[in-house]
């Protein structure tokens, strides 16, 4: 991670908190979830645990987002079709 954040191909850099919410949307049901009101999920740190979202190294968060780029994009394309659609776009 540099100053400013983490660089994802064709959507540019986003920041540390941005690449978490990413991280949040694209995860699996099955393997993300909430404990004691805190966001989780599970990562492999030799082994299956469960990590507090905010917890996530700069090379955990940097693997997972290259995992969540395609959808991120196919995510981003629908809200501003349907916004298109709607007449919100100039």
């Amino acid at each position: 991670m540099s100053d400013t954040g983490f660089y994802l191909g064709d959507l540019g850099r986003v920041t540390h908190s941005e690449a978490l919410k990413i991280i949040w949307r694209h995860t699996h049901a099955d393997y993300r979830g909430r404990l004691a009101g805190k966001k989780t999920i599970l990562v492999n740190r030799g082994g299956s645990c469960l990590v507090e979202l905010d917890a996530l190294t700069d090379d955990e968060i940097a693997d997972k987002l290259k995992l969540c780029v395609k959808a991120e994009i196919r995510r981003r394309f629908q809200v501003l079709f349907k916004a298109a659609t709607r007449g919100n776009v100039r």
